[in-house]
């Protein structure tokens, strides 16, 4: 793949500051989350059905696969089906929609890459139907509107402290506004900024196998 799919700054996560005045909205935000925080971050929420999820993203192929469907994955009517407990390992950048497609997160930086099954119920459940587009070697690009984007921040502020390395910061459900207060909201500026002004993003999946 090339090089320039992930070739943009990425922004410094160490600050943890938060104003007072946004505390309120963002414990409100925890407490309508209704996940667990304990184990992987890759298990939780339901997902709605795929045709759902299919008519509010856009996809947008940036480099084909050569390869040819994988064995036991191939729909009964042809095309691509993965059955269920599929493994995905794949890399992903996370981008505003900004002039500077301002980049949140990009594994490749992190040193990283991600795993999903499918039928796991992951949290984000629009990334299952996304990868189970595409093929493996393949890159691409999902653009998706705010509805589908409420649980991201909290969401992938687990993925990033996995990322990171990060322990003990996982959110305090029972702690509402204190434990916002103490943990400085999220821990994270551009993902406090996100809860108060969701707003389309970008995700780049390169799926490895």
């Amino acid at each position: 793949m090339s090089s320039k799919l992930f070739d943009h700054s990425h922004k410094d996560h160490s600050g943890k500051g938060c104003q007072p005045e946004i505390l309120n909205t963002l414990a409100h935000a925890i407490k309508s989350w209704k996940t667990s925080d304990q184990g992987s971050p890759s298990k939780v929420v339901k997902s709605e059905e795929g045709d759902a999820i299919t008519r509010t993203i856009e996809k947008r192929i940036i480099h084909g696969s050569t390869r040819a469907i994988p064995v036991g994955c191939e729909a009964a009517g042809g095309g691509l089906a993965y059955p269920k407990e599929s493994k995905f390992v794949f890399h992903y950048q996370i981008r505003k929609l900004d002039d500077d497609r301002t980049v949140l997160d990009d594994t490749r930086k992190y040193g990283k890459t991600m795993e999903v099954y499918s039928g796991k119920e992951f949290q984000l459940d629009f990334w299952e139907h996304c990868l189970g587009t595409m093929l493996p070697g393949e890159v691409a690009s999902f653009t998706v509107p705010v509805e589908r984007l409420g649980a991201f921040p909290p969401v992938n502020k687990k993925l990033r402290d996995y990322m990171l390395d990060k322990k003990g910061n996982a959110i305090k459900h029972c702690c509402g506004l204190m434990g916002l207060q103490q943990q400085g909201g999220l821990g994270y500026p551009d993902l406090d900024e996100l809860m108060m002004k969701p707003e389309p993003l970008e995700f780049i999946f390169e799926l490895l196998r």
